[in-house]
């Protein structure tokens, strides 16, 4: 049986890189040996290990330029779909009101969803590391 999924995604994003084996292999040394409750036990340990890993990758620095990549990324292209949309409404007669937050929301994330990809392509085929 496999450590649950969303416990090991939590430790690898949480995790500094140089940590991503040996703690992930304790726990699950440790998950293999436990009975009946050890899947949420491995999850709990998860969520329980996620606040101080970031925490240590916070005082190596390794995560204030991806939060402000994370920001950038997600305000970017929120700020261009609601310029966009209020320039458009801008130009039709006789609206009813402006759209919804409801329309900004999933149109931004959708442009973000897009950003991310093409960043991972660029990555992957000129070669970089993440």
């Amino acid at each position: 049986m496999r450590p649950p999924l969303l416990g090991r995604a939590i430790l690898w994003l949480c995790l500094p890189e140089s940590e991503r084996e040996s703690i992930p292999g304790d726990l699950e040394e440790e998950f293999a040996q436990r009975e009946g409750d050890a899947r949420r036990w491995y999850l709990r340990q998860a969520v329980l290990s996620a606040a101080p890993a970031l925490a240590m990758r916070w005082r190596r620095g390794e995560v204030q330029e991806r939060i402000a990549l994370a920001l950038v990324v997600f305000v970017l292209p929120f700020a261009l779909v609601l310029a966009g949309g209020r320039f458009v409404l801008s130009h039709i007669p006789l609206k009813a009101d402006e759209l919804p937050a409801s329309f900004y929301i999933p149109v931004s994330l959708g442009i973000t969803a897009i950003c991310l990809l093409a960043g991972w392509i660029a990555q992957k085929r000129l070669g970089g590391k993440p």
